[in-house]
C-alpha cells in the first residue's frame, strides 16, 4: 500500500458498475492485514490521508474511480511524484 503523504483525508468513490471488471479491490490495512472492501458504484471510503492503503490488480474490465484529497494547510507545497 501508499500513504497520502501530506492530506489530510482521502476520499475515494467507485463510479464503475462492480461487475465491468474483476479484481481492483479497494485495500486498507490492519496492521500487517490487508482488508478488503467491496464497494458497488456510488459507495465511497473515507479515510485518513496518513493510513495505507491500495487497489488490488484490476484482472479484468475498467476501475473507474474518483479521488478527492482534503488539505488542511493554505497551499500544496509537496509534489510527491517528484
Amino acid at each position: 500500500g501508499h500513504r497520502d503523504d501530506g492530506s489530510t483525508l482521502t476520499l475515494s468513490v467507485l463510479i464503475s458498475e462492480a461487475d465491468g471488471f474483476g479484481g481492483g479491490e479497494f485495500v486498507t490495512w490492519r496492521g500487517a492485514q490487508p482488508v478488503a472492501h467491496a464497494l458497488r458504484r456510488g459507495d465511497a471510503v473515507l479515510f485518513h490521508s496518513c493510513r495505507a492503503h491500495n487497489v488490488a490488480q484490476v484482472t479484468q474490465g475498467l476501475r473507474q474511480s474518483l479521488v478527492v484529497e482534503l488539505w488542511t494547510s493554505d497551499v500544496n507545497v509537496r509534489d510527491r511524484h517528484a
